[in-house]
């Protein structure tokens, strides 16, 4: 018992947050829409043959917001609206096409349960509902529903038939969850991968096995740094390939499951839990790592780095493909003194127009969307 509890909360305590970035922004100025102009000198206008084809900024947004102090990886809805989660106050804040803060859902309000220790991954519905993987202080894994306005509706226990820790989720129409993480096995004593189809009501419906479940188990095990911290340390049960991985509802009704692998590999899953098919986006660089996924519109945006942010990325591109993995077009970003000129974060990404919208700081620590599309 003791083995396991360890270990979970190590996991917990290091993979949950899914933070960005630890500091603090705030903006008390009216909400401002910038020209690409005014920001940005766009990247030279004719890539070399061969290249990829350069993004510019079009419009770039001011978010008005409180001070923020730990990010979450943040996403849009149908409408265009802007969800930021804070994993410190436990919260995600809403923002209209303006940068508007329209709403506030908080974990701590739920009557349900009396102490969240952190919040996860979030999906935003058509009709701006939106759940919210919750972390209570127990074994419990919850989904927390929230009505529109940020007021709280309900909540979900995912019950794996053991202990676990999910990362990444998906609320199907159907009103069921795919969701994927580690879940502890009794016999090895650690935790592995584990992906289910969840009920409404949050019971177990069906375990998938993915192909690639037993290598990236077996990578990590050995140590193999792209894969974990390594043996030795109290949270070497948390595997990058899915922690790091993500998932996306696709506009033909099936969940894609991305693994952080090179080339990342991509699983669609239909709302029954069928595997439909797997392929991979190679970046052409053995070195360039994931560093975010969208679907808009029939087509798949995968960022591909190299380095980390935070630290010196050298390069930073998107590939995108169609759902069955056909090449669509590749898009280069320019890079600032040792980051993506656009943003740290692949926030939103649709399709007619094609645009991507990134998450970014500016140099006085006020939060921005950069809005930008193909030369």
């Amino acid at each position: 018992m003791r083995l396991y509890v360890l270990a979970l909360f190590a996991i917990v305590a290091t993979a949950c947050p899914y933070t960005l970035f630890s500091q603090t922004a705030t903006d008390s100025s009216p909400a401002n829409v910038v020209t690409a102009d005014a920001k940005l000198a766009p990247a030279s206008a004719m890539p070399a043959k061969g290249a990829p084809t350069q993004l510019t900024l079009k419009k770039t947004i001011s978010l008005r917001t409180a001070p923020i102090t730990s990010l979450g990886a943040p996403g849009c809805d149908a409408t265009g609206n802007f969800y930021l989660p804070n994993h410190d106050s436990l919260t995600i804040s809403k923002f209209n096409t303006k940068g508007e803060q329209v709403a506030t859902f908080k974990a701590n309000s739920s009557p349900d349960v009396p102490l969240v220790d952190h919040i996860g991954r979030f999906a935003a519905t058509a009709d701006g509902e939106v759940y919210q993987l919750v972390f209570p202080h127990s074994y419990d894994r919850d989904v927390f529903l929230y009505n529109k306005d940020g007021s709280y509706k309900s909540k979900i226990k995912l019950d794996a038939g053991g202990v676990w820790l999910p990362n990444l989720f998906v609320a199907i129409p159907s009103g069921n969850f795919l969701a994927t993480g580690h879940k502890w096995n009794r016999t090895a004593k650690e935790y592995g991968p584990f992906t289910g189809i969840f009920s409404s009501d949050g019971s177990l419906l069906k375990e998938l096995q993915l192909e690639d479940d037993a290598y990236i188990n077996q990578q990590r095990s050995w140590g193999d740094s792209r894969f974990t911290l390594g043996p030795g340390q109290v949270n070497s049960s948390i595997n990058f390939a899915i922690s790091r991985g993500e998932m996306k509802l696709g506009d033909d009704g099936n969940v894609y499951l991305l693994r952080w692998l090179n080339p990342a590999v991509i699983y669609a899953i239909s709302p029954g839990g069928e595997i439909v098919r797997r392929f991979t986006v190679d970046p052409g660089d053995p070195e360039l790592t994931v560093g975010g996924m969208a679907v808009a519109g029939g087509r798949i945006a995968v960022v591909f780095r190299k380095g980390r942010e935070g630290e010196n990325v050298e390069q930073e591109i998107i590939k995108v493909v169609d759902l069955e993995g056909n090449k669509v077009a590749t898009y280069g970003l320019p890079m600032v003194d040792g980051h993506a000129a656009f943003g740290i974060s692949l926030a939103c990404y649709s399709h007619n127009p094609e645009q991507f919208t990134f998450l970014d700081w500016t140099k006085d620590e006020k939060l921005v969307l950069n809005i930008t599309e193909p030369q």
